[in-house]
């Protein structure tokens, strides 16, 4: 279980330097039912296998901001640019 942890820390982190909220979600879409349905097979039981869900989403979450933070501070997101519409004359 602590090798799920470690992965889904390092999955976050690059989520955050790289991609963007999307990424993260379908992250989240993934993580639940893999881990409920994989609880069986490991032995644990369901109630296990929730608290491992959010304990999972919220490493996710915490190592995707980590790594926004960190691309925020290297200056990897692009700032956006006001656009002006022309004017007509």
């Amino acid at each position: 279980m602590i090798w799920a942890f470690a992965i889904v820390g390092m999955m976050g982190l690059v989520f955050g330097f790289w991609f963007r909220v999307p990424a993260i979600f379908a992250a989240s879409v993934v993580i639940v039912p893999a881990t409920i349905g994989l609880a069986p097979l490991s032995g644990h039981s369901l109630m296990t296998a929730a608290v491992s869900s959010v304990a999972l989403l919220g490493v996710l979450q915490g190592a995707y901001l980590l790594g926004l933070v960190i691309a925020i501070g290297c200056g990897r997101v692009r700032q956006v640019k006001s656009t002006r519409l022309p004017t007509q004359s």
